[in-house]
């Protein structure tokens, strides 16, 4: 089975396509274009280089967010385009759980991974992860606190009920995090507090087999986890969903794909 992977969560793109198990292709960039703009000509390169066409792909894997909320839309918007118009069926992931994949790699299970997305004003998107299986080919990425926006100082407190004999520290992952950084080594200040930038902050739809997959029934139902929204927030989807079908980017979408 030929597969996309997508995730437009942070600011970087990451893209993967699959022939079964194995990556035949990874992209992942940090585009000075807004991830619309960029989307579709990554994706058009890619699978040109592979000699594949859009109707190839016979399934298609996206990462729902948190995150950015323009670029969550983005890659959420794609993904619904491309599978009800081409009728592939489509699966949906944590970007927070691509995040702790690739900060993972080599990681014990006594070690707690804490993927990070700065929402501003000290609060992030963030989730906790434990890794089963370490060491094996199989090892996988499990929830042990799930996804949400919240007070870096509220949710210190969450991850005291992780702390037992058997953690040896936290590895928190993303980029421009150190003021989080700073709070919980300051926190816990008996453990190992490690942090994972650069190339493994970023979702890696390249480890996409390594965390948990969700089959949509409905693409048309599939929405973003944007985790928390403002009135104004909510207010735009609202306006958004009155006008659906009318958004340039789903018509760029539909031009390159159908």
């Amino acid at each position: 089975m030929k597969t996309l992977v997508v995730d437009t969560a942070t600011s970087y793109l990451s893209l993967s396509l699959f022939e079964g198990a194995q990556a035949v292709a990874n992209v992942t960039l940090r585009s000075k274009r807004q991830h619309g703009e960029a989307l579709v000509q990554v994706i058009n390169d890619t699978l040109n280089h592979l000699a594949w066409r859009p109707d190839d792909i016979e399934q298609i894997i996206v990462g729902v967010g948190p995150g950015s909320y323009t670029g969550i839309r983005i890659g959420v918007t794609m993904a619904k385009v491309w599978a009800t118009t081409l009728n592939v069926p489509i699966i949906q992931v944590s970007s927070l759980s691509l995040m702790a994949a690739g900060g993972a790699q080599g990681v014990d299970s006594q070690k707690i991974i804490i993927p990070i997305i700065d929402a501003r004003r000290q609060t992030a998107y963030t989730a906790a992860y434990r890794i089963n299986n370490a060491a094996t080919a199989s090892w996988q990425v499990q929830t042990v606190i799930a996804d949400q926006q919240i007070e870096w100082k509220l949710y210190l407190e969450q991850l005291e009920s992780l702390v037992t004999d058997d953690i040896q520290g936290f590895i928190l992952v993303g980029d421009y995090i150190e003021d989080f950084y700073q709070m919980t080594k300051e926190h816990f200040p008996k453990l190992a507090i490690e942090w994972a930038q650069d190339q493994q902050a970023v979702p890696q739809t390249l480890q996409v087999h390594h965390v948990e997959q969700v089959e949509v029934v409905d693409a048309n139902l599939l929405v973003p986890n944007y985790t928390q929204q403002t009135l104004a927030e909510r207010e735009w989807v609202q306006a958004q969903s009155e006008n659906q079908g009318k958004e340039d980017d789903h018509e760029d979408f539909i031009e390159h794909y159908s």
